[in-house]
């Protein structure tokens, strides 16, 4: 991608995250945020926003069968709030998508990961997910829908959150150590 497209994509994301951010905080006035991510496919066709609640989640567990599935916690796909539905992004990746050289199709995918990332990045520095206790209360990352790159998650992850909240975040699936999902499961206890 050139240095134009990845600013325009860049551009049009932030704009994109600030506003369904918003949407979604306006949705789940009184519950608290613990997750914020963009879900991507494989194909550079834009991103969805989605964030999750820690009384969603407590609803959705309610609802299944299987108590010990932990994916509804981090698979933003199952998220309770969806962002708006802004075309915007998506129009401007049709502009040049289908004109992307073979072969290089593959590196777009990275620029385009690497961008989106940049984006959320923005959009933290700006105070977008809030400050302080406010943010680190709340996990920002990337994550691939149809698991076309299921590192993506850990690698934006890191790039984007706290060492602290990083880390545990990292270590979610993992039910030996302590992690991000045993924190989750303890605010549900509460409530």
């Amino acid at each position: 991608m050139t240095e134009e497209i990845k600013t325009r994509i860049h551009e049009l994301a932030v704009r994109q995250i600030v506003a369904d951010f918003q949407s979604i905080k306006e949705k789940c006035i009184g519950e608290s945020i613990y997750g914020f991510g963009l879900g991507l496919v494989e194909d550079i066709t834009g991103f969805f926003s989605a964030a999750n609640t820690v009384e969603s989640l407590k609803r959705k567990l309610l609802e299944e069968d299987d108590k010990d599935d932990i994916s509804s916690f981090w698979l933003i796909s199952e998220w309770g709030y969806e962002g708006t539905d802004d075309n915007t992004l998506y129009e401007f990746l049709a502009t040049f998508i289908f004109n992307i050289e073979d072969g290089k199709y593959e590196s777009a995918v990275k620029d385009y990961e690497e961008v989106l990332t940049n984006a959320l990045k923005t959009c933290d520095e700006q105070g977008v997910f809030g400050k302080g206790q406010e943010r680190e209360n709340i996990i920002v990352y990337l994550h691939y829908a149809d698991a076309a790159n299921e590192d993506l998650d850990d690698i934006s992850s890191e790039q984007i959150n706290s060492t602290a909240s990083h880390q545990l975040f990292k270590e979610r699936w993992n039910s030996e150590k302590d992690n991000l999902t045993k924190v989750i499961q303890r605010k549900i206890d509460e409530l």
